[in-house]
C-alpha cells in the first residue's frame, strides 16, 4: 500500500469519529416559502419569509423575483430569512427562494430553490371613510350613508348586531340604513369595507337607534259625555327620547267647535279636560286625535277617541265633614247622596286653609280636574292651636260620562295636637298650687 492511499485511510477513518453536527451533509432539501402558493401585494410591500432549514450548517437565502424559473432580479440581502419585497407597481409576478449549504471549506456544496409564490400586485386603499361619521335615529327611520369611492374597488357593508335587510344595498359605495325595531335603546356599528385587486380596507360608524314613539289615551277610543258636562282625557306617551311634545286636534264630528273651545285653551298638554260646549245637543259627536312628538324627530304616534254627547243625570253629592287628628292622613273617600248616580271622578275647586298649621300634605293641586273619590284620602295637616280647625274643600263630582253635579263643602276638622306628659311636667307652677305627679 503506498503512503497516499494510507493517508486517504487514515483522515477517513478520523472523519468517521467527527461529531455529525461538523459534517457537511450536502444534501440541500427543496426550501418552502411560508407565505403559501399565492399572496396579494397592498401598498407596494409585502414580507416574504422562508421556513427553517433543518440540519444545514450554513444555509444562505437568496430570493428572486422573476417571471420563469431562470435568471431573474434579487432583491433583499444574503442569508436573510425573512425580507420584504418592495416597489413593485403592477402586473403579477413570481416570487422564488433560493437556499445553498456551504460545506466545511466554505464552498457550496449544493443549491435548490422552492416552488414560486405568485404575487399579484393588489391596489393600495386608502382608509376608506363614511359620512356621516354616526347617526341618531328611531325605530324604522332611515339614515342615508355615503362611503368614499375608490376606482375599481368593491363594496360591502355590514351591521353588529345583525339586522337583516336594514340596507338598500350591502354592496354600493352608499347605502340606506333603515333602524330595525327596537324596544329600547340600541347602539349599532356598521362596518363598510373596500376591497381593489384583493386588498381590504373597513371603518366602522356607529348608529344609535330609539324605540319608536307610541301614543295611548287612556280613556279609550271612545267615550260618552252628558250635556254640559265634561272630560279628563289622558294622553300617555313612550319611546323616543323621552322628551315629548303632546297636542291634541279636532280631525272629525258633527260639532263645530274648534278645539281650543273643546279643550279650553289646553290642548297642547297630555291631560286636557273636554268640556261640552253650550251648543252642543244629544249625539252631537266630536273626534279627536291626540299626536306624540319628540325633540328627536322621530316618526309622530297617534291616537285618536269619539266623544259623544248623550244624555245622564248628574251625581248627586252632599256636604260632608269628616274629623282626623293633627299630623294624620284623612282616610276619606267622598261619597254621594244615596240614590244619585255613582261620581266616578271629582274636581277639586278650591280648599279654603285658616292660620294655625304647621304643615301640609297634599296629593293634587289647587284646582285639579279627574280626581278619584280616594283622591283626599293622604290629605294631613298640623293642627299647633289649642282648638280644633277647619279646612274647608270644595268639589264637584261627575259621573262615568260626564255629568257634572252641584259643588258641595267637604270639611276636614283637624284637631289639635296632644300634649305630652313631658310638657306638662315641664310647666311651671304658680305660689302654693298643687303639684299632681
Amino acid at each position: 500500500m503506498n503512503s497516499k492511499n494510507n493517508y486517504l485511510i487514515i483522515l477517513c477513518f478520523f472523519l468517521s469519529f467527527l461529531p455529525k453536527s461538523l459534517k457537511s451533509q450536502c444534501t440541500v432539501s427543496t426550501p418552502k416559502i411560508l407565505n403559501g402558493a399565492t399572496a396579494t401585494l397592498c401598498g407596494n410591500t409585502i414580507e416574504v419569509e422562508a421556513a427553517t432549514v433543518a440540519g444545514f450548517i450554513k444555509p444562505a437565502f437568496r430570493w428572486r423575483a422573476v417571471t420563469s424559473a431562470i435568471g431573474g432580479v434579487v432583491f433583499g440581502s444574503d442569508d436573510l430569512q425573512k425580507t420584504t419585497v418592495t416597489g413593485i407597481s403592477a402586473g403579477t409576478i413570481n416570487i422564488y427562494l433560493e437556499v445553498s449549504e456551504t460545506d466545511l471549506s466554505g464552498g457550496t456544496c449544493g443549491r435548490k430553490e422552492s416552488s414560486r409564490l405568485t404575487l399579484t400586485i393588489g391596489n393600495k386603499i386608502f382608509p376608506p371613510s363614511v359620512s356621516p361619521g354616526a347617526g341618531t335615529i328611531c325605530d324604522g327611520q332611515a339614515l342615508n350613508l355615503f362611503g368614499n369611492s375608490t376606482s375599481g374597488a368593491s363594496y360591502t357593508w355590514s351591521v353588529t348586531p345583525n339586522a337583516p335587510g336594514a340596507f338598500s344595498s350591502t354592496t354600493s359605495v352608499s347605502t340606506i340604513f333603515t333602524a330595525p325595531t327596537v324596544s329600547e335603546v340600541a347602539t349599532f356599528k356598521v362596518n363598510f369595507k373596500v376591497n381593489s385587486s384583493g386588498c381590504e380596507e373597513s371603518t366602522d360608524v356607529y348608529v344609535k337607534v330609539y324605540p319608536a314613539l307610541s301614543a295611548t289615551i287612556e280613556n279609550g277610543s271612545s267615550a260618552e259625555v252628558c250635556l254640559a258636562g265634561e272630560l279628563a282625557l289622558k294622553g300617555t306617551a313612550a319611546g323616543g327620547t323621552n322628551t315629548h311634545t303632546h297636542s291634541w286636534t279636532k280631525v272629525g264630528g258633527t260639532g263645530t267647535e274648534n278645539i281650543s273651545t273643546l279643550l279650553d285653551g289646553h290642548q297642547n298638554t297630555s291631560n286636557p279636560v273636554f268640556k261640552t260646549p253650550a251648543t252642543a245637543t244629544v249625539g252631537t259627536t266630536y273626534n279627536l286625535e291626540y299626536t306624540v312628538t319628540d325633540e328627536l324627530g322621530c316618526n309622530p304616534a297617534k291616537a285618536a277617541i269619539l266623544i259623544t254627547i248623550g244624555s245622564g243625570a248628574a251625581p248627586i253629592a252632599i256636604d260632608q265633614t269628616h274629623t282626623q287628628c293633627s299630623d294624620a292622613e284623612s282616610n276619606f273617600t267622598l261619597q254621594v247622596a244615596a240614590g244619585s248616580v255613582p261620581a266616578t271622578s271629582w274636581n277639586l275647586n278650591a280648599v279654603n286653609i285658616p292660620t294655625g298649621f304647621e304643615g301640609r300634605k297634599w296629593n293634587a293641586a289647587v284646582p285639579s280636574s279627574g280626581l278619584p273619590p280616594d283622591g283626599l284620602i293622604e290629605d294631613a295637616y298640623v293642627n299647633s292651636t289649642n282648638s280644633p280647625i277647619q279646612v274647608v274643600y270644595t268639589m264637584t263630582p261627575l259621573s262615568s260620562i260626564g255629568c257634572v253635579g252641584n259643588p258641595v263643602n267637604v270639611t276636614f276638622n283637624i284637631l289639635s295636637a296632644p300634649v305630652t306628659l313631658k310638657e306638662i311636667i315641664s310647666s311651671p307652677i304658680c305660689g302654693n298650687a298643687p303639684y299632681w305627679h
